[in-house]
């Protein structure tokens, strides 16, 4: 089920490209990136052969999941903004300090929210996807997509662990 959907990454730094890049190595469809530094967002398309995108509304149009690749503390105010766009998707950020409850009235969406934590350090855009391979990836959220999502970096090799929400301090 989740083979087939296009995933992008609002924020291009190093979590979502290191992410964007091993995705794609995968064998996962991409749809791209976008960014407030619109040139970080090119350079992240370009090196995963993706998509630039221009705006919150156009990324969000074009995917089926989309990943909140962004600071911590950043997290909430890009979900406001990008809420009003957002209807019947798969969100997730991949915060290990916040749970997928950041993702505020995410019901009045229609959409299903996730937290997807590497357990690993991501250091460099461009070499740091090719450790993933060996992360534990560790995943919370609404049960709808839950047991796909970790079905889905299983099959990518990962090890993982479905943790709940207010256990997500703990690890």
């Amino acid at each position: 089920m989740l083979d087939h959907i296009r995933i992008g990454f609002i924020g291009a730094g190093r979590v979502g490209v290191s992410l964007g890049k091993y995705f794609t190595e995968k064998g996962r469809k991409i749809g791209g990136y976008y960014s407030l530094s619109p040139a970080s967002a090119k350079w992240a398309a370009e090196f995963t052969k993706s998509t630039y995108y221009e705006s919150l509304q156009q990324i969000i149009s074009d995917c089926d999941m989309i990943l909140f690749t962004v600071p911590d503390d950043t997290i909430s105010s890009v979900w406001k903004e990008a809420k009003p766009y957002i209807s019947e998707k798969i969100i997730a950020h991949c915060s290990g300090l916040h749970s997928s409850n950041i993702f505020s009235d995410i019901g009045v969406t229609n959409s299903f929210a996730y937290s997807i934590h590497p357990l690993i350090a991501v250091s460099s855009r461009e070499n740091s996807w090719k450790e993933l391979s060996h992360a534990l990836f560790t995943i919370e959220g609404d049960e709808t997509y839950l047991h796909k999502i970790t079905e889905m970096f299983q099959e990518m090799g990962n090890r993982t662990r479905i943790i709940l929400a207010e256990n997500k301090i703990k690890y």
